[in-house]
């Protein structure tokens, strides 16, 4: 993207400013692209992964009777705010999402994770209760 584009510009840039001769500083632009490009490749593989393992966790918990989840983050300072307002929801319903995502990774390099918890004994024995049992 762009973004990273002009980064790679500025890096050559004050490479030659610094008094690097423009063979060597294309060598050393070439090698920090690279690792740029490695990195981004990293976030974007583990925000994917957690993507992919919150949903399936949270499909195996509603099998297993979870009827209510909320949002939890590390409860840093690098906490981000749309995150930290998905926190605040406390516990909902499972069939209802959080304020501003489905549920974490809310953004590359999430920290949150979803809580779940199912029926509370006094809710089981009322609806057992409901059915003669």
């Amino acid at each position: 993207d762009a973004r990273r584009t002009a980064a790679v510009i500025r890096f050559r840039d004050d490479l030659i400013a610094r008094g690097r001769t423009p063979a060597d500083a294309d060598r050393l632009t070439r090698t920090f692209a690279k690792r740029q490009l490695a990195k981004r490749s990293d976030v974007i593989a583990r925000t994917e992964m957690r993507a992919a393992t919150e949903a399936a966790r949270g499909e195996q918990e509603r099998r297993f009777g979870a009827n209510e989840h909320k949002w939890v983050t590390v409860g840093d300072e690098g906490v981000d705010d749309a995150c930290a307002q998905n926190e605040a929801q406390d516990w909902i319903p499972v069939d209802q999402g959080f304020a501003t995502a489905a549920g974490p990774p809310q953004h590359p390099n999430c920290r949150c994770h979803v809580q779940y918890r199912g029926m509370k004994p006094e809710e089981i024995r009322r609806e057992l209760a409901t059915i003669g049992v």
